[in-house]
């Protein structure tokens, strides 16, 4: 099981204890695997060229934001 920092700013990090049910553990987090890949602002306009990809868990749900597989994009920073 990942270590709840892996969590840090993920929409369901509320269910790390972070809430006033009870619940202490994401269910996510039990089969996780961390991942490198691209933050992507779902604002933000091509060419990501300056993305560096950051290494989450597979589960992460950023708010306005999308997890992007770097092989999906150019090399010049557009969707193939």
């Amino acid at each position: 099981m990942l270590d709840r920092k892996h969590c840090a700013g993920c929409r369901d990090d509320f269910y790390n204890g972070n809430n006033p049910y009870g619940v202490e553990v994401c269910w996510h987090r039990k089969d996780a695997k961390l991942v490198k890949k691209l933050d992507v602002h779902i604002d933000a306009p091509p060419p990501y060229k300056h993305l560096k990809p950051t290494e989450r868990p597979n589960c992460y749900h950023g708010d306005r934001m999308v997890r992007v597989d770097p092989s999906n994009l150019t090399s010049e920073g557009y969707w193939k």
